[in-house]
């Protein structure tokens, strides 16, 4: 596939994926990752959108 050859010798390759396009992009190899975080000028509409998570409440407001 083009994308392996033109990654070869990079550690990583980080793809940014649109809600439903997953099952795609774990065919060519890619994985969900556990550790990613973002920061969106409007929040809102980007949970909507479904690419990111609600916050969770902190331990100081339970």
């Amino acid at each position: 596939m083009r994308l392996l050859n033109l990654s070869r010798g990079h550690r990583k390759i980080i793809l940014y994926a649109n809600p439903g396009t997953e099952k795609l992009y774990e065919k060519l190899g890619f994985r969900h990752m556990l550790t990613a975080m973002a920061i969106f000028s409007n929040e809102d509409a980007a949970i909507r959108k479904g690419l990111i998570a609600p916050s969770a409440p902190d331990d100081d407001d339970l």
